[in-house]
């Protein structure tokens, strides 16, 4: 195998160790290097990875702008991932200006070139009517697609169209089902939802314990109303 492309393998598996795992005592800097050579060649998985150095900080100075570039390379070649990244920069007003239109419009390239997350995102613009005009039953649609592709937020957020009867009948034992999904998976706010559902009977029968066991779980993964 090739040196420098065993190089790269490598840093990409500790990329992921990190991401995966939330391991940071391993220096990413010495695989910058690697990131870089591969994303200037046209690599788009290196050209997202390289982004997401930059917009977390791993190896490097965090830094929005160069995240932006990066996303933006591999979003023009037809990256979901980083079509989705590239819309969150463009929501948070991160590296360029704020532009909800635009945002919608990565999430949508996102969405429907199956990337899980986008779908999720672009759900949430339709749902609250951010970067286009709002629609529940295209957000129920959307956050059904992440869901079902197993992204927990968007498994959380399609218990809350069943609760709330949006884009859909209000179903409460299925809020339930997809809150249990999420919770299970260990989404803070699916937890959360759970524990409502529990303490409240809302798709399931009265548990106080099971209420409380759910909000404990959900407090200590960082859940704040």
């Amino acid at each position: 195998i090739n040196v420098n492309i065993g190089k790269y393998l490598l840093s990409l598996f500790y990329y992921k160790d990190i991401i995966l795992n939330k391991i940071d005592t391993i220096n990413l800097s010495e695989f910058i290097v690697e990131y870089l050579r591969s994303a200037k060649k046209g690599d788009l998985i290196a050209q997202y990875n390289l982004g997401n150095c930059y917009q977390y900080g791993h190896g490097v100075a965090q830094d929005y702008k160069k995240a932006f570039k990066w996303y933006s390379y591999s979003a023009n070649n037809g990256h979901a991932k980083s079509q989705n990244k590239l819309g969150e920069l463009y929501y948070h007003g991160r590296g360029i200006y704020q532009d909800f239109k635009k945002a919608f419009e990565w999430y949508s390239k996102s969405a429907n070139n199956g990337c899980a997350e986008g779908q999720n995102n672009l759900g949430k613009c339709y749902c609250h009517g951010t970067g286009i005009k709002q629609d529940y039953k295209k957000a129920f649609k959307w956050y059904s697609k992440s869901a079902n592709n197993g992204f927990v937020e968007g498994q959380t957020n399609l218990g809350k169209c069943y609760y709330h009867g949006r884009g859909i009948k209000k179903d409460y034992k299925k809020a339930f089902k997809w809150y249990s999904k999420s919770a299970n998976k260990g989404c803070a706010k699916g937890q959360y939802n759970l524990g409502l559902c529990y303490e409240n009977g809302i798709g399931t029968d009265k548990d106080k314990k099971k209420a409380f066991e759910w909000y404990l779980k959900s407090a200590n993964n960082g859940y704040a109303l």
